[in-house]
């Protein structure tokens, strides 16, 4: 495994506390998350359905580039000050996940957070970026 910053460590142990294992020497920094195979793809599938622990979906477009397609994606439902896992499985079977502040499936109040607060700052900066160029 290559070397994490503390949110990608984070993400890693967020996703094993839930019972989620990556393949250990799949996993790669990709922004503030990780990329990762899984190590039992059908047990995760099972735990990340649960739709007690997690929302599903189709909104992590923006990580459709690192996955190659996106086919679902799963954010845990938050529940105290902890912050929501964040996993997207691709077309291929490859996975992206990280951590969020908000999870736009728990409620109106955290979609509209997570847009302002998170989405819209990267948008601004991937814009930003584009026009510099």
């Amino acid at each position: 495994m290559h070397p994490l910053t503390r949110s990608q460590s984070d993400t890693l142990a967020a996703l094993r506390q839930f019972g989620v294992v990556p393949v250990p020497d799949s996993v790669r920094a990709s922004g503030a998350g990780i990329t990762f195979a899984f190590a039992y793809p059908r047990d995760a599938r099972q735990i990340l359905g649960d739709g007690t622990l997690f929302g599903q979906g189709r909104l992590g477009i923006l990580h459709s580039r690192v996955v190659g397609g996106v086919l679902t994606e799963y954010r845990s439902y938050r529940t105290g000050e902890e912050y929501s896992l964040h996993v997207v499985i691709g077309k291929k079977g490859g996975a992206f996940a990280d951590l969020d502040r908000f999870n736009p499936y728990q409620s109106a109040a955290s979609l509209f957070l997570h847009g302002v607060l998170e989405l819209a700052p990267h948008l601004a900066r991937r814009l930003a970026t584009m026009l510099s160029r």
